[in-house]
């Protein structure tokens, strides 16, 4: 009929009783012998697989059909009779009975398959949920029997037969029922209770196929990312993990195939910038419990044995080692503007031991990468690599962009996480008050100049100006915003610093750029708690600053966009503008005889300008250009300012303005 046959699909035996109770003079017993049927699927049967993606399947069969068994079977029956009280059946015998067996059968399958992607074992997981679901149905049915001699009268024999394929037809379909319900639990891994069973091996959950590729196999692969669009870049540099890229480019989509997309750049990124300024730099050590055995902790993997500060293992400390993936993704991602200084971004360490501020949500001690960077003039070589702890230090909730809350983090740099007594020193990253990225990655690969000397290092992030970096919470800050944070955060230090081991006294600050100013102002605006203060080429003089950004012509022409947009958005001005809230003043249609006439009046001095500086403010140190410090900046011509100016913007620091920069915060009053 076009349909598809099953033959011979065995059967289980059945075994059924009639009692009659002595209410029916001839009970019987039949019991069917197990032997075959023919199934044949209808033309309506249907095998269907919905495709979404590679990483979810669904395949759906739709069974229909018809099951005609045939069996024989042997029949006892005997006379009822009524003795002492009960009812006996005396006088059995026995006969052969053809049965011929219809069922109409509807069966339901459902697979689902959603395939991931294991890194670490380089395999392919398969989850797997299968479940069946149908119901069967007798229709009609025909018994052929040999009694022989026995006595059975007509009538019995049609009472014996319909009955017998009334009971046989609804034990029959429930046994199909009760198979269905069976198989489900056998696919879960559970006994026909419903109970595990560790003697049944589950269908249902996940299956670990492991991957491996040949040289063949890999530059085939290599072959198809190529085709793919991936670049030769990311090819040479992640050659061995072309499965990995290849099955992740098939399995995902949409955003989440974006996403990694974007952490692959920021993974080559990254290795690229590791492997061409990484140093390798000692940690002092710490321990972990092998046993009953105190040693060394390997600081790249986890310890089961916890971690401790001591070679006895007595003082437990909690440490947990950096992710290199995370850390690329925080750090060269396009995620990294959410997730660089955003304490909402991750979730603290709970039950910490040694907790230093267990009020505080705050991270384990870890190492980072970025904190042995070889990118200053000074070498980074001899130092230790210095211990990192995240902690959030200031949550704004009363954001009048409505963004929601503002979480910011505050970061934490020792040498040894045991150490008391240390210098304090608030450090704060540069970027034109409005970028963290680069700019704080600068700052952490020089800190440990500062650790390497005796200081517990302090790095907050601030609200950012403009909209280019930072998460939407805590950009598009006005420059009181910004200010407010950096006082937030020497209050913090002057509060919780000891807990960190920070020695009871005067906070040092220490800035580069943009974080100088910040710097600066601190030393200005709340020099009784500033102890010293050390300035990389931060803008110091409004006029100075101004110099590179209006538009006259000559060096500074590239960059009069940047430095109008900076000073804009630090000052409150719309983005973009170019023009200043206070007195809605343009500084691109001045002359320097003009700002240096009216300046005053549109910058307040605490703002910007030190040349105001209180008196009794801590001593500062300003590391820039020798030949800039030699001219006169009211006199410059605009349309072509000195070499020496433009140089001094351009070039790094000297290796004498650094060494003289760390005896000045080393020096004692």
């Amino acid at each position: 009929d076009g349909g598809l046959v099953f033959s011979e699909i065995p059967l289980d035996e059945i075994t059924e009783t009639i009692t009659t109770n002595c209410n029916f003079p001839q009970p019987y017993q039949v019991h069917v012998d197990a032997t075959t049927a023919t199934l044949t699927l209808d033309d309506s049967s249907s095998l269907t697989v919905v495709l979404d993606s590679i990483r979810s399947i669904d395949i759906q069969a739709n069974l229909t059909g018809l099951i005609d068994a045939e069996s024989t079977a042997w029949v006892r029956w005997g006379q009822d009779v009524i003795f002492v009280g009960d009812c006996k059946t005396i006088n059995t015998d026995h006969g052969w009975v053809g049965l011929t067996m219809p069922m109409a059968l509807d069966l339901n399958l459902l697979l689902d398959l959603d395939p991931t992607y294991d890194a670490d074992q380089v395999a392919i997981v398969v989850d797997k949920h299968a479940m069946l679901a149908g119901q069967a149905q007798f229709s009609g049915g025909t018994l052929q029997h040999d009694f022989g001699p026995a006595s059975l009268t007509d009538a019995v024999i049609n009472i014996f037969e319909d009955e017998l394929l009334a009971e046989l037809s609804a034990n029959g379909e429930e046994a199909v029922a009760d198979a269905i319900v069976s198989l489900n639990y056998r696919l879960d891994g559970l006994d026909e209770n419903g109970l595990p069973d560790p003697a049944i091996q589950a269908f249902n959950g996940p299956t670990t196929f492991v991957l491996e590729a040949d040289e063949e196999d890999q530059a085939f692969i290599r072959g198809l990312l190529e085709e793919l669009g991936i670049p030769d870049i990311v090819l040479a540099m992640l050659d061995d993990r072309g499965v990995e890229i290849l099955l992740q480019l098939v399995i995902l989509e949409g955003t989440e195939r974006d996403a990694y997309l974007a952490g692959l750049g920021a993974e080559v990124g990254c290795e690229a910038l590791l492997g061409t300024y990484q140093v390798p730099l000692d940690s002092i050590p710490i321990y972990t419990l092998s046993g009953q055995t105190c040693g060394v902790a390997d600081l790249s993997i986890h310890n089961t044995g916890g971690y401790f500060s001591d070679t006895l293992c007595s003082n437990e400390i909690a440490f947990s080692p950096t992710d290199d993936f995370e850390f690329c993704l925080a750090q060269f991602s396009e995620q990294s503007e959410t997730l660089l200084g955003n304490a909402a971004s991750w979730a603290p360490d709970t039950n910490q031991p040694g907790d230093e501020l267990p009020a505080v949500p705050s991270r384990s001690w870890t190492t980072v990468p970025s904190t042995a960077l070889d990118l200053g003039t000074v070498s980074l070589q001899g130092n230790h690599q210095p211990y990192l702890k995240q902690l959030g230090y200031k949550t704004i909730t009363d954001i009048p962009r409505g963004n929601g809350a503002c979480e910011l983090e505050m970061r934490v740099y020792k040498r040894d996480i045991a150490e008391q007594g240390l210098k304090p020193l608030l450090a704060l990253h540069g970027g034109t008050w409005k970028h963290r990225g680069s700019s704080f990655m600068g700052l952490e690969a020089g800190v440990s100049h500062f650790t390497e000397n005796g200081f517990v290092v302090f790095a907050p992030f601030y609200r950012l100006v403009g909209e280019s970096d930072g998460n939407v919470e805590c950009n598009g800050a006005s420059w009181h915003e910004v200010t407010a944070d950096i006082e937030s955060a020497l209050d913090w230090v002057a509060e919780n610093g000891a807990a960190l081991g920070a020695a009871d006294e005067r906070v040092s600050v220490f800035g580069q750029s943009a974080g100088a100013h910040l710097a600066a102002w601190l030393a200005a605006n709340r020099s009784d708690a500033v102890r010293k203060a050390l300035l990389y080429y931060g803008p110091t003089d409004v006029l100075e600053f101004l110099a590179g950004a209006v538009p006259l012509g000559g060096p500074y022409e590239p960059y009069r966009d940047f430095g109008l947009r900076s000073l804009s958005q630090f000052f409150g001005a719309p983005a973009g503008t170019g023009v200043l809230d206070f007195g809605q003043i343009n500084f691109a249609g001045l002359t320097v005889t003009e700002l240096g006439d009216n300046w005053s009046t549109l910058i307040p001095a605490s703002v910007f300008d030190l040349s105001q500086l209180n008196p009794l403010a801590p001593p500062i140190f300003l590391a820039r250009c020798a030949e800039a410090t030699q001219i006169d900046l009211t006199t410059i011509n605009l349309a072509a300012p000195p070499p020496a100016l433009t140089d001094c913007m351009k070039q790094d620091l000297s290796d004498f303005l650094i060494r003289n920069s760390l005896d000045h915060q080393l020096a004692g009053e």
